[in-house]
């Protein structure tokens, strides 16, 4: 094979489904190294060349892989379906499994008031449309952030009306002498961060938004079940 290997000028191979997926794929990849001379790369932490790459994906087909096109991109033998960025916190199979495993047993360690936790913010997240939930500053959920399978994210005001409980946000809002109409959480909040900032800002600090870590959602199906509070049986009515 010629030193562009798999990229002399019409080959169709680069037609066929599979490979404009790969190709789609190759658009966000870390890419950390490439050398122009050698016409070799080093991207997702793979040994890349045009004629091969030492991802698992091209050692079962033997057919350019979404390095191998992203270093023909870089190298300017071959156009991609889109804009390419470089995104050094993507990480290759090998390192998104280790991170996977060891997210599951961090999951699996936890006691039965960290899983309601990670629960109920899953919940949120994944039927919800990705909604964020808003927790009370407590030592599990700050346990639950340094051990990484929560994230820090941006308020949300349906996720604080969701957290908060009428019968207090009546009281802060009276002791402030807020004129706010105290009808439903929502519209509570609403008129706190538009018209009393300060105030806002204040009753927000006493919560934390966060949705589930990025490491959470490379297994989020097994961390769920994990997590999900035991069903309970009702079996018995059938009988």
């Amino acid at each position: 094979m010629n030193s562009i290997g798999f990229f002399s000028p019409g080959n169709p191979l680069h037609e066929e489904t599979g490979q404009v997926n790969r190709q789609k794929s190759a658009l966000k990849l870390n890419v950390q190294s490439v050398d122009n001379a050698s016409k070799t790369g080093r991207i997702n932490d793979y040994a890349v060349s045009l004629e091969e790459c030492s991802c698992r994906d091209f050692s079962l087909h033997h057919k350019p892989c979404k390095h191998m096109y992203r270093l023909a991109y870089e190298l300017g033998l071959f156009s991609l379906p889109g804009q390419a960025v470089n995104d050094a916190s993507v990480k290759n199979s090998n390192d998104k499994k280790k991170i996977k495993t060891h997210m599951i047993e961090l999951a699996s360690r936890l006691n039965d008031e960290e899983k309601q936790v990670l629960y109920s913010v899953m919940y949120e997240y994944l039927y919800h449309d990705k909604r964020p939930t808003a927790l009370l500053k407590s030592d599990v959920v700050l346990r639950l952030l340094d051990d990484a399978l929560i994230a820090k994210t941006v308020i949300h005001l349906d996720a604080l009306a969701n957290a908060s409980r009428m019968d207090v946000l009546k009281n802060f809002v009276r002791n402030h002498n807020c004129d706010i109409k105290l009808k439903k959480k929502s519209d509570i909040l609403g008129a706190l961060s538009s018209d009393y900032a300060d105030l806002f800002q204040e009753y927000v600090s006493q919560f934390v938004f966060v949705v589930p870590s990025d490491g959470t959602m490379l297994a989020p199906r097994k961390i769920y079940q994990i997590v999900q509070p035991p069903q309970e049986d009702l079996s018995y009515l059938w009988k």
